[in-house]
């Protein structure tokens, strides 16, 4: 029987990788397995299994390319992205094309993670799902910025062919798979769906949310606002200002807040800066006040 989904895998040769290749095997959907090595060394190689289609990059494009390079190569009617240090959960797939087929008019599925911590410890994400909002909306309105968490996985995506058409934009440094989507969405009229089920287990990074947020910010909050006036703000209130409130960090608000307020329209914002910067000086004080205390205590 032919495949349903082109697994794409992009990799630079983790040990991790077996595990994801088992749970891509154990989703009772026949699949096509698309390990794409982005190791630029031939590390991976064929004890992966007779089942796995290796593909090579020139070496180290980055996630972006190694997808698109996967996306080229796929067969199926379905394609779905997985990392090599994450897993998929039992049904995952099966879920994904139940919704797929029962509404023809959604070309993107995903679903919610189970995020584990360089400790460990896990939580699931997104806390707000995207309803009926369009990515656009669901990253960008107004309100966004209060939410807890806010994300469609990129682990979790299973989407229709007919999207390998349309791919990631290999030079971007930040946020590529979002941009992935929101630009499918404005160009080619692609619908996404999210589901409630836990798809995948997630490994986060600290190190790599940073790394994210340092790079190429500038042309990240440039294009996000070409695309959704306002959206800019949106973006600095809540992974920068965020941050900088619960590190209690007045400075670092004032700062984003400089550039919020510096943008068109940006005086309306005026209310939701003050509010951060009284909400980090509030948090400041009170750390300041138990460093006090243990200092006394000791």
């Amino acid at each position: 029987m032919s495949a349903r989904v082109s697994v794409v895998v992009p990799t630079v040769g983790r040990a991790s990788l077996h595990a994801a290749l088992d749970s891509v095997r154990h989703q009772g959907v026949d699949v096509e397995i698309l390990v794409v090595d982005d190791s630029g060394s031939g590390a991976v190689g064929e004890a992966l299994g007779s089942d796995v289609h290796v593909i090579r990059t020139r070496g180290r494009v980055g996630a972006a390319e190694a997808r698109n390079v996967g996306m080229a190569a796929a067969t199926a009617e379905f394609i779905a992205f997985l990392d090599d240090d994450d897993v998929w959960l039992p049904g995952h797939l099966s879920d994904a094309l139940a919704l797929l087929e029962a509404r023809p008019e959604v070309d993107v599925y995903a679903a919610r993670g189970l995020v584990l911590d360089e400790a460990g410890r896990g939580r699931v994400e997104p806390t707000v799902l995207l309803g009926d909002r369009t990515v656009a909306q669901y990253f960008f309105e107004r309100n966004a910025w209060r939410s807890r968490c806010r994300r469609i996985m990129t682990p979790t995506l299973v989407f229709r062919a007919a999207l390998r058409s349309h791919p990631m934009e290999g030079h971007r440094a930040v946020n590529e798979d979002t941009w992935w989507l929101l630009t499918a969405e404005r160009d080619r009229g692609a619908v996404v769906a999210q589901s409630s089920h836990i798809g995948a287990v997630v490994h986060g990074s600290g190190d790599r949310t940073t790394s994210r947020w340092s790079t190429d910010l500038g042309d990240w909050l440039d294009d996000v606002d070409a695309l959704r006036p306002g959206a800019a703000a949106v973006e600095q209130l809540s992974m920068l200002a965020r941050p900088a409130v619960r590190s209690g960090r007045p400075h670092a608000v004032i700062g984003v807040g400089r550039d919020v307020l510096g943008r068109p329209a940006g005086w309306t914002w005026l209310p939701v800066v003050g509010l951060h910067l009284a909400a980090a000086g509030a948090v400041g004080v009170a750390r300041r006040v138990r460093a006090a205390r243990r200092t006394a205590d000791a």
